[in-house]
């Protein structure tokens, strides 16, 4: 999954430098808590399953 690690740190909320409209208040936390399962749940396999079918069409074609 060399694609994968490049997406993941803006979907976690890991930026390196915060933007300058960027409000931190009780908001921001419920989102990330939203946010981060249905990442777990259902973006990653997704994603990996995306990946998965490209590589295997790519080898049976």
């Amino acid at each position: 999954m060399p694609g994968l690690y490049r997406c993941l740190p803006l979907y976690a909320g890991g930026r390196d430098q915060p933007d300058k409209n960027d409000r931190k208040g009780a908001g921001s936390e419920v989102m990330s808590r939203i946010t981060a399962p249905l990442l777990s749940l259902f973006i990653i396999p997704a994603v990996y399953k995306l990946m998965w079918l490209r590589r295997h069409r790519r080898l049976a074609a």
